[in-house]
């Protein structure tokens, strides 16, 4: 299954959220898999980073696939997948 690397830049926390994704591709279309968060960057006020902190715990995972799934959601992941991939086929 192929994977996919991302970031998921969550204005609301101050944070940037590194995420590997598993998709397939059924029909011309992306299916998203799973979403499995890897790091978390903390930004200041400025937006400049602070800290990195890598995600490791069951509990880390799910609640920030939760997070991504509420404010985001696999539509959205799905459509930046393709256009990613389409630009690098472009290349």
């Amino acid at each position: 299954m192929p994977s996919h690397s991302t970031t998921w830049e969550d204005d609301d926390c101050n944070r940037i959220v590194q995420l590997t994704v598993e998709y397939q591709t059924i029909d011309n279309r992306i299916e998203i898999e799973d979403v499995t968060p890897t790091s978390v960057r903390f930004l200041d006020a400025a937006g400049t980073p602070q800290r990195e902190v890598r995600v490791w715990t069951r509990t880390g995972c799910r609640l920030l696939r939760q997070q991504h799934a509420q404010r985001v959601g696999a539509v959205a992941l799905a459509t930046q997948i393709e256009a990613e991939l389409a630009a690098a086929t472009a290349q």
